[in-house]
């Protein structure tokens, strides 16, 4: 699976030449699709970009993965992570050409076509009876944002259930903020949520398990003071200090 940009040619339109740089465009500051990239996608785009430059067929052409992944010194799966908040501006080749060796077989005889023909009718009837498997039932985590089970239990897999939570606040936030609607709120967490949660927890140098740490000493915070405000009265109140005595 490969990519390449969207449009290359219209704006990267260098015909016998390849200079070190590339061309872009003022319009970029009233497309709505770039402002809603979070930073790291931006930045993201903008290295794509001038990796493209460099295909030599002048198509916009990107490297696979592991080539691209290594180039801007990330990851494999950050890579694919940031690639798919930039559907936008890229166009995905899973196409995959047949080798010249099966092309060249005999022609089908009559009796084969027919066979085959017989053999796919009845695999199809067979598939029409089954029952359709429904899709799974979306649960509401918060006033604006819906998740099956399945997705919120692979986001707390991955990535704890602190940080899947802050995902789904900011992103009901967000939603109710600006009156946005996305086909898919899991996407949509995969795509930029997940990482701005990360980067506004996450001290610059820091790993992630940083920002679990953060929302876990917050959720003890407010553990501990809602066992203050439960405690008996007269009882010890003050977290393991000794209660004065006259």
């Amino acid at each position: 699976m490969t990519y390449r940009i969207k449009e290359w040619e219209k704006y990267q339109h260098f015909k016998d030449r390849m200079p070190p740089w590339i061309k872009l465009y003022r319009e970029v500051l009233d497309d709505p699709e770039w402002h809603e990239l979070s930073g790291d996608q931006a930045k993201c785009l903008m290295m794509l970009w001038l990796v493209a430059s460099e295909d030599k067929t002048k198509q916009g052409q990107l490297p696979s993965l592991r080539r691209l992944a290594f180039r801007l010194r990330i990851s494999e799966l950050k890579l694919i992570t940031l690639l798919a908040g930039l559907s936008h501006w890229l166009i995905r080749d899973d196409i995959t050409v047949i080798s010249e060796r099966y092309q060249d077989d005999a022609p089908e005889t009559e009796t084969e076509t027919e066979t085959e023909t017989e053999t796919e009718t009845e695999t199809e009837r067979a598939r029409a009876r089954e029952p359709k498997k429904p899709d799974p039932k979306k649960i509401k985590f918060a006033e604006f944002v819906t998740l099956t089970q399945p997705e919120y239990d692979k986001l707390c897999s991955e990535h704890g259930q602190i940080v899947t939570n802050a995902c789904i606040e900011k992103l009901d936030n967000y939603k109710g903020a600006s009156g946005k609607t996305y086909r898919s709120d899991y996407r949509a967490i995969l795509s930029w949520v997940l990482a701005d949660v990360k980067a506004q927890t996450q001290p610059e140098g820091s790993n992630v398990s940083n920002a679990e740490t953060s929302y876990q000493r917050l959720k003890r915070q407010v553990i501990e003071d809602e066992a203050e405000r439960n405690a008996p009265a007269g009882g010890n109140r003050g977290r393991g200090l000794p209660t004065a005595t006259t």
